[in-house]
């Protein structure tokens, strides 16, 4: 994947967050029409939609954040650095 340094990640945001919001009460609108549920569908699809939002989110920022921080020198675990006074001892 290519890394977008330059880009701003905001309209992507946007417009993941409005389709994931969105779709999910349109379509709970349409199930509380057709099956007589009326706030039960569109409550559940809006849950839905809030947790895929959120995911994104998540993902979206994940990827820039990489992007913008370059990764760490793996010299080992923290616990295996050396300190002469424990070496001493």
């Amino acid at each position: 994947m290519k890394k977008r340094l330059g880009k701003s990640p905001l309209p992507q945001l946007v417009a993941v967050v409005g389709l994931a919001m969105l779709a999910p009460l349109g379509l709970g609108l349409v199930l509380d029409y057709l099956f007589g549920t009326a706030p039960l569908s569109l409550f559940v699809c809006a849950v839905i939609g809030i947790m895929a939002a959120t995911v994104a989110v998540v993902r979206i920022t994940t990827r820039q954040m990489a992007a913008v921080v370059p990764p760490a020198a793996s010299a080992g675990s923290p616990d295996e650095g050396s300190n002469e006074k424990e070496d001493r001892a």
